[in-house]
């Protein structure tokens, strides 16, 4: 179906992929991941940091090492989704600042990832755009 689809749309028309961030607690990620990249037409996954409080700046780092593995290497396959200013008391752990400074971490030990985003631009513009301003000169 993908490679119909990219086929029909021509060369700007990615296929894209929001998975778990974990592969060991997310097989099925994996191999929907693997079985699109193998076929030649996987654009990119995006792996989702967000929505968890466990996701410490090292987590992050560790995980997205195992999504450049997983592609065999190939950096430019993997996006890193943050969350966006998430509510006070829910996701405090990850502010913008924060999320910048694991972002230098991830593309000094990956510079061929050039693709982040935040989780969700509403959330972020109902907190004043400050993951927008904080990441925008970096990516």
């Amino acid at each position: 179906m993908c490679q119909q689809l990219k086929a029909a749309k021509g060369e700007d028309f990615s296929v894209t992929c929001p998975p778990h961030p974990s592969l060991s607690d997310h097989p099925i990620d994996a191999a929907i991941t693997s079985a699109l990249a193998d076929a030649g037409v996987l654009d990119y996954a995006g792996p989702q940091f967000y929505d968890w409080d466990g996701f410490s700046p090292s987590v992050i780092f560790d995980l997205v090492g195992q999504w450049v593995a997983h592609f065999g290497g190939d950096e430019s396959k993997v996006a890193v989704g943050f969350g966006a200013n998430y509510n006070p008391g829910f996701y405090t752990s990850l502010t913008p600042e924060v999320v910048a400074s694991t972002w230098a971490s991830i593309k000094a030990a990956y510079p061929g990832i050039h693709r982040a985003f935040g989780w969700s631009a509403q959330t972020d513009m109902d907190a004043g755009g400050s993951f927008g301003r904080t990441m925008r000169p970096r990516l």
